[in-house]
């Protein structure tokens, strides 16, 4: 049976996993030099490349397309191109090979659960519609069959996350916990566990 993971925020931060909901300009995010009138476009093709390898659209040990092809889809430069593999590569989803390209990472589901205690005065999430639920479900292509409990230490989310290691899974975890909640939550006191799906 696997062993389940104890994640820490600090780890997380310290590891330089990005939250998910920060990275709505990659360029910026990544500390990328582009030229500003495609940085949107980057971030879109990014979204896009990122459902693919998520979505299974390739397996692991697949050759992704070259930046130069992956730049002609939104008509980009060929830097923007890189910009965006190195953006996946950063987020644990591919690797980079001099000279023979870009191959697809093994990825893993995790159960994640996220504990969270609830700022005072802030509605219980309990109470919720189903509807902002699979919202939040739904806002990260590498997040599956969200569900809410009520918890000892407040309201715990459980999720299946695919991911390259514990530590991004809980990353990304975090991030949509946070979307569900409404950010009123306190992160200081979030606890996260991830264990590899069997």
């Amino acid at each position: 049976m696997p062993v389940a993971v104890q994640v820490k925020r600090s780890l997380l931060l310290a590891e330089g996993v990005r939250d998910p909901y920060d990275v709505g300009d990659i360029p910026s995010a990544t500390g990328e030099n582009v030229n500003p009138s495609e940085a949107a476009s980057i971030a879109a093709l990014a979204r896009e490349l990122r459902a693919e390898v998520l979505g299974g659209a390739y397996a692991e040990g697949d050759k992704l397309p070259s930046r130069v092809e992956l730049a002609a889809r939104m008509n980009l430069s060929a830097e923007s191109g890189s910009v965006v593999l190195r953006t996946l590569r950063d987020e644990g989803l591919v690797t980079l090979e001099q000279g023979r390209g870009t191959f697809v990472c093994k990825l893993t589901d995790f159960e994640v659960t996220v504990t969270a205690g609830m700022l005072a005065g802030t509605p219980n999430p309990m109470r919720g519609s189903k509807a902002s639920l699979r919202r939040a479900e739904r806002s990260h292509p590498a997040v599956s069959r969200l569900s809410l409990q009520d918890g000892n230490d407040g309201p715990a989310w459980t999720m299946i996350v695919r991911a390259a290691d514990p530590a991004r899974a809980a990353g990304i975890a975090l991030a949509v916990a946070r979307m569900a909640a409404g950010g009123a939550w306190d992160s200081s006191r979030a606890a996260l566990t991830a264990r590899p799906v069997s």
